[in-house]
């Protein structure tokens, strides 16, 4: 389908409505193991978009820009993993020095979770002091869009990793979402488009 066809479909929904935000009840009910790779999954699946839309706009209309996705997506390239998207966004600075040690931090609790061989415990000596580190990163962005239940009871480092998580998945939603108004005013100057992006109108990093 067109783009043309697409917009007489009706607006797209904007970008901040397409990337749905977790259900905090299921990040909640998921076993420390379960939770900690969730929250990593939806953190490095933000992250790409980032650099898909960081990459549309610098390439935008050039006959390289699918064969780029390819060398930095394919499985030696410097995006194929969360640890290569972190390292790359920090180094073009896409995200800031705080958001590299939180993502980094992150990574490294993705990393114990996925390769302990026995039960894996956010409240663990050697990982509260991981989740320790995170600190309440400007816990304020996410107390009036996220809700954390006051019916569960939760442990305190998992309360942490959580609020910690969705605090810095704000932050990078934000980001994306600049980056797509971005290349919404390229396409704006080039082609006359009007109307919303979508993260389908982005090619995607896999």
């Amino acid at each position: 389908m067109t783009q043309n066809q697409n917009m007489g479909k009706g607006k797209r929904k904007p970008i901040t409505q397409e990337i749905k935000p977790p259900k905090v009840r299921t990040l909640l009910h998921e076993s420390d193991r379960g939770c900690v790779i969730l929250m990593t999954s939806i953190l490095d699946e933000v992250l790409g978009r980032i650099h898909e839309c960081c990459l549309n706009v610098n390439l935008f209309g050039t006959p390289d820009l699918m064969d780029t996705f390819r060398a930095l997506t394919g499985p030696f390239g410097p995006l194929h993993s969360f640890g290569g998207k972190i390292q790359v966004a920090y180094a073009y600075g896409l995200i800031s020095r705080e958001q590299y040690d939180m993502l980094n931090l992150v990574r490294q609790l993705r990393n114990e979770a996925a390769h302990e061989r026995f039960e894996f415990r956010l409240e663990d000596k050697g990982v509260i002091a991981l989740i320790e580190k995170l600190g309440t990163y400007e816990l304020t962005k996410i107390e009036n869009i996220f809700k954390v239940p006051q019916d569960v009871e939760i442990p305190p480092a998992k309360r942490d990793f959580i609020t910690c998580g969705l605090a810095l998945l704000v932050d990078l939603q934000q980001t994306c979402a600049d980056w797509v108004e971005r290349l919404l005013e390229k396409r704006r100057q080039t082609m006359q488009f009007t109307g919303e992006f979508s993260t389908k109108d982005i090619p995607k990093l896999s």
